[in-house]
């Protein structure tokens, strides 16, 4: 449904949002989280991260109205602005996030910097017990919470129907034009 050649309508966004992308989050929590390894494989840690944060730089892309190439300032306004609705630990954590796992990870196959991940510890998400400078990622909060802002998201787009700002049915347009265009010159 992505590759739809219009504007999209408040319905066909939302539709797009609830029921298209939000199933990619979904299959990556049963993916990642709820279904068991087989033995000696051990769970996938560090992939929902990396994945999440691409997520997060395309939702950004959506939600600023930039499909610009290599904008990590999206990345960092969705995770500040609309996971930090969700948990406002994301707001501190935005741009340490976007340093250790998208700028280092997506690009280097390493995170750059300290962290620790845990499949599922909602009380330390985000947090830095362990040691300064060393966040601590749960996968089940992170994609729980990323869940939860696409939900925002798609509601957010609804209340403010004919609005040209960041988060409006306008932003989402304006970065869906820019991201066929880069697919097109790919091409």
């Amino acid at each position: 449904m992505w590759n739809i050649k219009n504007d999209y309508t408040v319905d066909l966004a939302e539709q797009f949002l609830l029921e298209d992308f939000r199933k990619v989050i979904q299959r990556a929590r049963f993916l990642y989280v709820q279904t068991e390894p087989p033995q000696g494989l051990g769970y996938g840690l560090f992939e929902p991260i990396t994945l999440s944060l691409c997520w997060c730089d395309f939702l950004g892309s959506l939600y600023c109205g930039n499909g610009e190439r290599d904008n990590t300032k999206r990345s960092k306004k969705y995770i500040t602005e609309v996971l930090g609705e969700e948990n406002p630990r994301y707001k501190a954590a935005a741009k340490h996030l976007v340093k250790t796992y998208r700028n280092g990870a997506v690009h280097a196959y390493a995170p750059d910097g300290n962290f620790t991940i845990h499949l599922n510890n909602k009380d330390e998400h985000l947090s830095q017990k362990h040691e300064p400078h060393c966040l601590v990622v749960s996968v089940d909060t992170l994609l729980s919470d990323l869940e939860q802002s696409v939900v925002w998201y798609a509601e957010n787009i609804r209340k403010t129907e004919g609005a040209s700002g960041l988060g409006t049915l306008t932003a989402l347009n304006r970065a869906h034009q820019d991201l066929l265009k880069y697919v097109e010159d790919e091409t």
